[in-house]
């Protein structure tokens, strides 16, 4: 009791060492990067803050420095190895 679901799911298990550690894509001193365990979408990527916040307003400076700098990472990565696929954010 006293986690939530959310940060639990897509924060502590892929930065964890079971098996769900093997779906982390990328991870920043503010942000984890990884694929879903399963989904209907080939390159479906999760991204989410490692602090626990009900309001996204209240993100800082430098988390915001470093979601720019994941966000430029994720694209990269659709646009070089998967040949510029199409995606949504």
């Amino acid at each position: 009791f006293g986690l939530c679901v959310g940060c639990q799911v897509l924060v502590s298990a892929p930065t964890g060492s079971d098996l769900a550690s093997e779906r982390l894509v990328l991870e920043t001193a503010h942000f984890v990067v990884s694929a879903p365990f399963a989904c209907r979408e080939r390159w479906r990527l999760y991204l989410a803050p490692k602090r626990h916040s009900p309001d996204f307003f209240q993100i800082s400076v430098m988390e915001l420095e470093d979601l720019a700098h994941v966000l430029k990472r994720v694209l990269q990565m659709y646009y070089f190895k998967l040949n510029d696929c199409p995606f949504n954010i």
